[in-house]
């Protein structure tokens, strides 16, 4: 059974986040180092010149690079359990108001703190938030564990 300290602060379910799973970074690490057998980032950048149909192979090294990014991406537990940026405001918002998540503040529907996560999340904290407010946290926590990823997106 999971429990609620799977549920970050900011509403988001930590057991099930793609980062967390973890399967992006193992297929990455498998790309780099097949990657690396074959020194494609030496020829790689090449095979426009040779064929033209291949432009995209400009940016080999740029690809390589993001996925050693992704190889390096990682978050072993939930915000509440150490995981994540121990620098997040909202983290450190939520235990200065000594609240398990913002769920449990008044502000939530408008808060500022919540803004940062908009490019990535969108609306999804707030709407995790406002779920956990209407059915409650274990209910939350039911949905979430059923589906296969969430968190960031739907």
């Amino acid at each position: 059974m999971m429990t609620a300290n799977e549920v970050s602060y900011c509403g988001l379910y930590c057991a099930n986040c793609f980062i967390r799973v973890g399967k992006i970074r193992e297929l990455a690490a498998q790309v780099v180092q097949e990657f690396e057998e074959v020194k494609f980032a030496e020829w790689g950048p090449k095979l426009p010149g040779l064929v033209p149909e291949m432009n995209a192979f400009e940016f080999s090294r740029e690809c390589l690079e993001t996925l050693r990014a992704w190889d390096n991406m990682s978050c072993g537990n939930s915000c509440k359990n150490g995981g994540g940026s121990g620098g997040c405001s909202i983290r450190k918002c939520c235990v200065e108001k000594g609240i398990d998540g913002c769920w449990e503040c008044v502000h939530s529907e408008n808060c500022d703190t919540l803004d940062w996560l908009k490019p990535v999340n969108g609306t999804q904290n707030i709407e995790n938030i406002g779920l956990i407010k209407e059915k409650g946290l274990q209910h939350f926590i039911d949905a979430m564990s059923a589906k296969k990823y969430s968190g960031f997106y739907k």
